[in-house]
């Protein structure tokens, strides 16, 4: 008999089955596995991405328990409305004649038994978590919110796979970096990490990229951990050979990512592939010389962007204008069904008078959503004088561990 809190187990189970897809067509997926020894630890997995979550028992076990459940969504429900404190699980459980065995839960006064419809040895055994660590790194609040300041630029296109994740890798002593980019725009985030083991063969264009569903799951599972309560690993992982033995994979590759953490009384595994894809040479588009510059209050240019653009919002947004005069700048749109729309906001800048240059609306909002301060800092031109065709960057001038870059368009 296998005991836990109720309110944990369901708790557990939850978190787990964020990675787990509601649609498969391999059943056994849809489950969640259970092992049971001096800990309850809940697993769920879409291949990819692996979720484990563990739990104390009330009682400890004499051996260890292995089973499945196939419909954890419904026992959660039906545990939460059946207000039990704990809940007792009896895994391999007899069926009456041909039927397969059975798990049964209690709690209170219910009971719910479920037919193994699955076998526990049908789970797939990938060790998606990280064997060998090539950089192993305690994380703090303000490097998991750096690592979702960044993921907005991810690209969504499938024939661009190696852009559906953020790029992360080491740039100099306690140095790191996360980028994401879509080809229009960028984002880089400086990540400072001291306690991170030495790995000099990620220095560089070598490092990992972390595919979007795997950091949207482990910032979402994790955003609550306190300042060191999370840990973040990159390395090889391990195969399973013709005869069922762990061996590690070649020296050379760094092919898993995981992150682990607390959340609430659990402690949290997320692990999972790498995307196999060389990262493009993003440095190669951050401006190294600019001409001009504009500072602006924050919030005074997102009201004037919201206020000029809520209808095109509605159709993903038409190409917004910036023009310059004397000590301000007007936020203008300009769309195909004849709708126009200026809004002045003052500024200090360095641009040529009349100076206009365009920009995806929706790109623009979401670098300045992404900017913590007071003010944005947009930097133009590539060392020439302004100009609308190079590659602009904004910033918050008071925060240099962040960068905007993007692309400007014509209008």
């Amino acid at each position: 008999m296998i005991e836990v809190n109720s309110r944990q187990f369901r708790t557990a189970a939850a978190l787990a089955a964020r990675v787990v897809e509601t649609r498969n067509t391999i059943p056994v997926l849809g489950a969640l596995r259970a092992r049971a020894n001096g800990r309850l630890e809940l697993s769920g997995t879409d291949l990819d991405i692996e979720v484990t979550v563990t739990a104390p028992l009330i009682e400890p076990m004499a051996r260890e328990k292995l089973f499945l459940i196939p419909e954890h969504r419904f026992l959660t429900k039906a545990l939460a409305a059946g207000g039990g404190a704990s809940v007792r699980i009896s895994p391999d459980q007899p069926g009456a004649g041909d039927e397969k065995g059975k798990t049964g839960f209690s709690s209170g006064d219910l009971s719910v038994d479920m037919v193994q419809t699955s076998n526990i040895d049908d789970w797939p055994a990938q060790h998606l978590a990280v064997a060998t660590p090539a950089m192993r790194a305690t994380l703090g609040a303000d490097h998991l919110r750096q690592i979702a300041r960044v993921m907005p630029a991810m690209s969504i296109e499938e024939t661009r796979y190696y852009l559906n994740g953020v790029y992360i890798h080491h740039v100099a002593g306690w140095h790191w970096r996360a980028v994401a980019t879509d080809g229009h725009r960028m984002m880089v985030a400086e990540l400072s990490l001291p306690d991170a083991e030495p790995c000099v063969d990620m220095t560089g264009s070598d490092g990992v990229i972390i595919p979007r569903k795997g950091l949207t799951v482990a910032l979402a599972l994790l955003t609550k951990a306190g300042d060191g309560a999370s840990a973040m690993a990159l390395g090889e992982g391990l195969r399973v050979n013709a005869d069922h033995d762990l061996a590690p994979e070649k020296p050379t590759c760094r092919n898993r990512w995981q992150f682990t953490g607390a959340n609430g009384d659990h402690h949290v595994s997320i692990a999972g592939k790498v995307i196999d894809g060389t990262y493009p040479d993003y440095s190669r588009v951050i401006p190294q010389a600019q001409s001009a510059s504009m500072i602006v209050d924050l919030k005074a240019l997102r009201r004037a962007l919201n206020a000029v653009s809520w209808r095109a919002a509605q159709r993903h947004l038409r190409a917004i204008s910036l023009t310059f005069g004397k000590g301000e700048v007007s936020v203008g749109l300009a769309s195909a069904e004849g709708l126009a729309a200026t809004m002045r906001v003052a500024c200090r800048h360095d641009c040529p008078p009349g100076f206009r240059i365009g920009f995806n609306g929706q790109y623009l909002l979401t670098a300045l959503n992404a900017l913590t301060g007071e003010e944005a800092l947009f930097g133009f031109g590539g060392g020439n004088g302004a100009d609308s065709f190079s590659p602009v960057t904004i910033r918050d001038p008071a925060d240099t561990t962040f960068l905007n870059v993007i692309m400007p368009m014509r209008v």
